[in-house]
């Protein structure tokens, strides 16, 4: 092993165990570019010409090129990483509304949802300030067919570290009343995040025809009532 194998090895060791410097994670990203390479001291060329991590990842394949020890490939990839990111950026600012207020979380459901013709359950994540940060699909089926499950949601939202969930639950029919199953679905739901130190905030129903709420028509409150009832009997 030489010693900028040693380094790398090193480099690798600390990622995911401790915050590492924005020039190591470059200089890791290099690394699949270039794997004969000492890559440090191209990483601070890069920040340097760039002014930062950003204006690396920002910067074009060709003004990439141009920095001296990186050649076609290596440019490919760094842009290429940057194009994700900024995928991933406005994926989520187009997709997600920033905080959770029901009435207006109403407004996206009908906006988001006008076109899926399955039958969709859907958990949004919230965090301890109200924002939502999340989206995750828990099932899909034809008409009627989605169901929870108890475990797997459980983990799911254990896994998040989430303070606060909104289900959102399609209707293909287009007729947007709760059914004996939605429900259900909602005490069971209700249970779960009791049990988990979450918070429902809300199930959202959404058919072509309607919108339903279950904590604005008051419906959650009777459950949550009913499940409270139940566990001190």
């Amino acid at each position: 092993m030489g010693e900028h194998d040693g380094h790398r090895q090193r480099l690798m060791n600390k990622l995911g165990v401790k915050q590492l410097c924005d020039h190591e994670y470059l200089e890791i990203l290099l690394y699949t570019a270039l794997p004969r390479r000492n890559t440090n001291d191209l990483a601070h060329r890069l920040m340097a010409n760039f002014g930062g991590l950003m204006g690396v990842l920002s910067a074009s394949k060709e003004k990439l090129e141009q920095i001296e020890g990186i050649g076609k490939n290596a440019a490919a990839h760094i842009f290429c990483v940057g194009e994700v990111v900024r995928a991933c950026v406005n994926n989520e600012v187009a997709v997600l509304p920033k905080r959770f207020e029901n009435e207006r979380f109403l407004s996206y459901v009908k906006q988001e949802y006008v076109d899926v013709s399955s039958e969709l359950l859907d958990i949004y994540f919230i965090d301890a300030e109200g924002n939502i940060y999340k989206r995750k699909t828990l099932a899909e089926g034809s008409a009627f067919t989605v169901s929870l499950g108890g475990a797997e949601f459980a983990q799911t939202c254990i896994n998040e570290h989430t303070s606060g969930i909104v289900l959102v639950h399609t209707h293909p029919s287009g007729n947007a009343a709760p059914s004996v199953t939605d429900d259900e679905t909602t005490g069971k739901c209700q249970q779960l995040c009791a049990l988990n130190g979450v918070l429902l905030c809300d199930h959202v129903i959404y058919g072509k025809n309607g919108i339903y709420s279950y904590y604005l028509s008051g419906r959650l409150a009777t459950i949550t009532g009913r499940n409270k009832k139940e566990m001190h009997e």
